[in-house]
């Protein structure tokens, strides 16, 4: 049986210890996959950067792990089997591709050897590979937490990712969005579930945050291919992609409320000493070292600016009630 590119039925390669990946011939790299390869094509961000470049006809491999759900994500995305903890499956994938957009990220994790793997190995890994590959840049999303002096694990490890890359034979342009909101996103649905209730709780003296829209983002990812080879100095550049107003928590609650047309919930502003209390005491349970880093985080303040990517990539992110409200 043949598969077309894009068919979910075209078999997984097992990720044994003793055998090259990908291990299925059908699952490989064949004439008309494109030069493009996406990794984290199966997350949030990866798959509207797959059905964007499905819908302007440009093919494209998708590397993508055993067991991966892989429906949607168009007929045009080749998914190929491969792993960027797994150094040896990444050759085959990257036969014959010019670019690399890499997208593959673990969000909501404080496990420092699982962040570690996927984001500074795995993508020392896709460095390597790639420039033994010839690749021609490398397109990486990164957070603008790595902007922040107190670094939770994500934030090391995006900013190690980061490091990885600027030290490449590859040249690299590096986007760092701040949170990330649309349609099934996990910060949206805790700001939907806080503007529901009548009295919501919000954390006070936290930093104002600048969101953006994944399809933003994801068009971000795809413009940052056209930047020009000059304007990569050595080899390395870094953009910020704030969103168009910067709110404080309490504000983005009540915006939340607003764009979906419900009462405003009465916020009241948890005292910052009170937060500052409860990450440490948060750090000291079980589980609770990403509840307190993310408490820690709210707190600092950062300031990007977007104007080099509006100047470089003609970035036009939509305003903050379109994003909430999409």
């Amino acid at each position: 049986m043949s598969f077309t590119p894009g068919d979910p039925r075209a078999p997984a390669a097992a990720l044994g210890a003793t055998r090259d990946l990908p291990g299925d011939p059908l699952a490989r790299p064949a004439r008309g996959t494109g030069t493009i390869l996406v990794t984290g094509a199966t997350g949030r961000l990866g798959r509207v950067v797959c059905r964007l470049l499905n819908e302007a006809g440009v093919a494209h491999r998708a590397l993508v792990r055993a067991g991966s759900d892989r429906s949607g994500l168009g007929r045009r995305t080749w998914m190929i089997d491969g792993d960027l903890t797994v150094a040896r499956s990444l050759s085959a994938p990257l036969d014959g591709v010019e670019e690399v957009l890499h997208l593959a990220g673990l969000v909501r994790s404080s496990d420092r050897r699982a962040l570690d793997a996927l984001h500074v190995q795995g993508t020392r890994a896709l460095v390597s590979a790639a420039q033994e590959a010839g690749v021609r840049r490398i397109v990486a999303v990164s957070s603008d937490t790595v902007l922040r002096i107190q670094r939770g694990p994500y934030a090391e490890s995006k900013a190690a990712m980061e490091d990885v890359l600027r030290d490449a034979e590859v040249p690299s342009v590096v986007l760092r969005p701040p949170m990330i909101l649309g349609p099934d996103s996990p910060h949206l649905h805790s700001l939907e579930a806080m503007a529901r209730r009548r009295i919501a709780l919000v954390p006070g003296g936290t930093a104002p945050r600048a969101p953006v829209h994944v399809e933003d983002v994801a068009r971000a990812v795809l413009a940052a291919r056209e930047v020009a080879a000059e304007v990569v100095t050595d080899g390395f550049l870094a953009l910020d992609l704030p969103g168009t107003e910067s709110v404080s928590f309490a504000d983005l609650v009540r915006a939340t409320a607003a764009a979906r047309g419900w009462r405003r919930p009465t916020v009241v502003e948890v005292p910052a000493e009170a937060v500052q209390l409860g990450a440490r005491v948060a750090r000291r349970l079980p589980g609770g070292g990403r509840i307190a880093d993310r408490l820690a985080g709210m707190q600092e303040h950062v300031a990007p600016s977007g104007a080099p990517a509006r100047a470089l990539l003609g970035w036009s992110p939509r305003a903050l009630s379109d994003v909430l409200s999409s």
